[in-house]
């Protein structure tokens, strides 16, 4: 099962989601973490498409959530990665869970976090940082809702 973690960056704590195990080509792929890996990519597809937001509109186009990892998914992965090369630790086409309790990160110069947690940050950013995304996604989403803990 995925979870919700309280996250700092820059200052500012809100809860993201995070996975218990990998997720992507040679990852763990438990079908919840997979389900909620899923579900954020297409949440943010949704959010960027309404707000007119072209740039990385075909991220997460045709993803469902329904925890079965395939090469839609492993391909989002991999492409989120190169194009965010800049910004996350390494474009190896897996999610890894991250360790949030006592940490304080911070975004921007030259600092990378990893895909999971800049994952969360870009969410957080498109959610207008005034909803909590994780009860956006359970809403939209009520398979995923049961795997979010």
């Amino acid at each position: 099962m995925s979870r919700r973690d309280l996250i700092t960056i820059d200052g500012v704590s809100n809860y993201g989601l995070n996975v218990f195990g990998s997720v992507g080509a040679g990852g763990a792929n438990n079908p919840g973490d997979v389900m909620v890996v899923q579900a954020m990519f297409r949440y943010l597809h949704d959010i960027r498409v309404q707000q007119g937001y072209l740039k990385n509109s075909w991220m997460g186009l045709d993803l469902e959530p329904n925890g079965i990892l395939g090469h839609k998914t492993i391909m989002t992965i991999l492409n989120y990665q190169r194009h965010n090369w800049s910004a996350i630790m390494a474009a190896d086409g897996v999610i890894h869970p991250a360790k949030y309790e006592n940490r304080k990160l911070t975004v921007g110069n030259g600092k990378r976090l990893m895909t999971i947690t800049y994952l969360h940050f870009e969410l957080w950013l498109a959610e207008d940082t005034a909803k909590d995304y994780t009860q956006e996604i359970g809403k939209k989403f009520l398979n995923v809702a049961f795997w979010i803990r």
